[in-house]
């Protein structure tokens, strides 16, 4: 290979490389009181487990929105908290509706 072919990375790709191991970081120190706050709220392990990688994404996808105002445990804490009520909301629905098709029938 020539030299010409061998690009060093954009600071923008080294930016993303360290942003992508610091959240896998956060994930990895914080996963286990978020797999017992999902399991606590929904009371089924494998909602759970569902409601559990609903939390990772949003995490994942909203750090860059982290302003670094509080701890990072108090924003994992407070997303987390947002999105098991979404998750419970979106569950509640669908066994309503669920509920209502068995009624109809």
């Amino acid at each position: 290979m020539s030299k010409e072919t061998l690009k060093k990375p954009s600071q923008s790709t080294r930016d993303r490389a360290a942003e992508s191991a610091e959240v896998g970081r956060i994930l990895t120190e914080n996963f286990q009181w978020l797999s017992r706050m999902c399991l606590f709220s929904v009371r089924d392990p494998a909602a759970a487990e569902d409601c559990l990688q609903e939390v990772l994404k949003e995490i994942a996808g909203s750090y860059r929105s982290f302003s670094g105002g509080s701890l990072v445990t108090t924003w994992i804490f407070t997303v987390a908290k947002r999105t098991i009520g979404r998750f419970q909301k979106k569950a509640w629905r669908y066994r309503s509706q669920q509920q209502l098709g068995r009624e109809h029938d």
